[in-house]
């Protein structure tokens, strides 16, 4: 045998292509830049009710401020890791804007006497969402976020 068994491989040896050479579609920027729309709106209605707690020791406060908190970090995280092109964020924002639409379906179901204030904030928020997420699913979105997945 004359080979050395412990030389390197003959073939070239290169790094793969750059995230940069990779394109984020038309697509993906509107859905993004909905989405954080819609995030920077809920938390600003966020901050609104916060200010206007009487009782910031009381149990059930800082309860709500613990699901505000976990509310805000988790969406952001998502949207950072979708710009990033990671899919498993992709299909998590899925099942996330799922379970907010059945929400929302839920308080059309039970809460009577919606105002006008609230129904728009049921349906506007809900329906951007829905576009959003329908333009990270179309093909050339897909097609991007297999790239940045394989790169």
């Amino acid at each position: 045998m004359t080979a050395n068994p412990y030389q390197a491989p003959g073939a070239p040896v290169s790094d793969p292509p750059a995230r940069a050479l990779l394109a984020r579609p038309r697509a993906v920027k509107i859905a993004l830049g909905i989405l954080w729309f819609v995030l920077a709106a809920w938390l600003l209605g966020s901050v609104r009710r916060l200010s206007r707690l009487e009782n910031m020791g009381d149990l059930r406060t800082l309860a709500y401020v613990a699901y505000l908190v976990a509310m805000s970090v988790v969406p952001t995280w998502l949207l950072i890791k979708i710009t990033q092109g990671r899919n498993w964020a992709r299909i998590a924002a899925v099942v996330l804007i799922g379970l907010s639409v059945l929400g929302r379906v839920f308080l059309l179901v039970t809460v009577n006497n919606l105002t006008p204030p609230m129904l728009s904030g049921i349906f506007v928020p809900g329906t951007l969402q829905l576009v959003a997420i329908l333009l990270l699913f179309l093909p050339r979105s897909s097609a991007w976020f297999r790239g940045a997945a394989s790169s």
